[in-house]
């Protein structure tokens, strides 16, 4: 007696797209004769395929990298500026 062929399970995914992109994406696919559906689908399969870990991934930081605060640190040092010379950053800014 044959295997019953297991039954594939599908779950719905929303999310929001502005109007100009949902308008991109469409004219897209309108160009390409195909359907906004089998489009995400195939995006979709083509990122996951092979199982790899996507090229957008976070470089990873190495030990001998400085912080920026540091490297502004050390410039400051360098020109002979003393410690109570403090650069305006964006949150002391927002207080005045």
């Amino acid at each position: 007696m044959p295997r019953k062929k297991k039954k594939i399970k599908y779950k719905p995914i929303t999310f929001k797209l502005s109007d100009r992109q949902k308008k991109s994406l469409e004219a897209y696919c309108r160009r390409n004769n195909t359907t906004v559906n089998k489009y995400i689908k195939s995006a979709i399969k083509e990122a996951l395929k092979d199982g790899r870990k996507p090229s957008y991934s976070i470089p990873q930081v190495s030990k001998g990298q400085m912080d920026l605060e540091d490297l502004i640190e050390q410039v400051t040092r360098e020109n002979g500026n003393g410690p109570d010379l403090k650069l305006p950053f964006p949150d002391d800014l927002a207080d005045k």
